[in-house]
């Protein structure tokens, strides 16, 4: 059965906790979000059934309306009841010990997400509609604070940039395994490399592109590439992210120069210090590499050092 956490920036920031039964999502509003230290015991106030559908919502709900803000998935998986056993099969049978669960006001849920994993209760307080999720002592307790992972699983895009970057939503039932139950096969045959003439599109294949992050391209003036190493630190800013500056290392400097604008300048390719940073290929912007602290005679002198300079040399016989 299919269990989602959606980051939900109303009236006050706060996660809304999902778990489906009996076609729909049993929710609770949890103002702190969930914490995998069993020493939390976090809030998290039963509301209102959602529909099924509603579990794959990232988007905008206009002003005026119930719950208005932004929404994104925050983290989503398959869950079950743990009270008796580890993991119910049968999905008859897991939503009847929810349900019962649910009646006597504690229920036991072991969560498989991409964020939140391992076996947590909701307990029910004096109040009917005040519960306690708290996380029960397993492999996966953590001191770490896991709200500090801000993008939505589905869309990697954080809630304060839903506004500027609306997303296409998804069947929420495509986030939940499903077909024919099959035994595992005695031997796996890895696929392998193969070549091909041209690129095509067959019913049988599936493709998944591979990014392993962003490669920053740096053009740096010839006259500034002396005070320009490997390893120097500094800080991208992208014409598209107006106020918002991207930390990057330098990784390698190209050994040929090239013409632009009347003079000569040379290829500098650095990393991105943060690659969840929300770019997109063939962005453009100014990017700023530290060095060493200068004077300011001699920043303000310097281009007239340089011409002098060559002027003399220009002239020695």
């Amino acid at each position: 059965m299919l269990f989602v956490i959606q980051q939900h920036s109303a009236t006050r920031l706060h996660y809304d906790f999902r778990l489906e039964c009996d076609g729909v999502l049993k929710s609770w509003a949890v103002p702190k979000g969930p914490s995998l230290d069993p020493a939390e015991k976090r809030l998290a106030v039963l509301t209102e059934d959602h529909p099924f559908d509603y579990a794959s919502f990232e988007g905008v709900i206009p002003p005026g309306q119930y719950g208005a803000g932004e929404v994104i998935v925050w983290d989503c998986g398959v869950y079950s009841p743990d009270e008796d056993t580890p993991w119910v099969e049968d999905s008859g049978e897991a939503q009847r010990q929810v349900r019962e669960g649910l009646e006597k006001g504690k229920l036991s849920v072991f969560l498989r997400g991409e964020k939140v994993k391992g076996s947590f209760a909701l307990v029910r307080t004096k109040d009917k509609k005040t519960w306690l999720l708290i996380k029960h002592k397993d492999r996966f307790v953590s001191k770490q604070s896991i709200t500090a992972k801000n993008r939505s699983v589905l869309s990697a895009i954080a809630v304060d940039e839903m506004q500027a970057m609306p997303v296409q939503r998804i069947v929420a039932a495509s986030l939940v395994p499903a077909g024919k139950l099959e035994a595992m096969p005695h031997k796996l045959e890895p696929m392998h490399a193969e070549l091909a003439d041209a690129p095509f599109n067959k019913p049988d294949w599936m493709w998944e592109p591979k990014l392993d992050g962003y490669r920053i391209v740096l053009r740096v003036d010839e006259r500034d590439m002396a005070h320009v190493s490997v390893g120097q630190r500094g800080e991208l800013a992208v014409t598209a992210m107006p106020g918002e500056g991207l930390p990057f290392t330098v990784t390698s400097i190209v050994p040929v120069n090239l013409a632009q604008d009347g003079r000569n300048v040379f290829r500098v390719e650095a990393r991105l210090d943060d690659e969840g940073a929300r770019l997109r290929p063939g962005m453009t912007g100014v990017g700023k590499i530290h060095v060493e602290e200068r004077r300011l005679v001699w920043i303000w002198t310097r281009s007239f050092t340089d011409w002098l300079r060559l002027k003399l040399w220009s002239w020695t016989p």
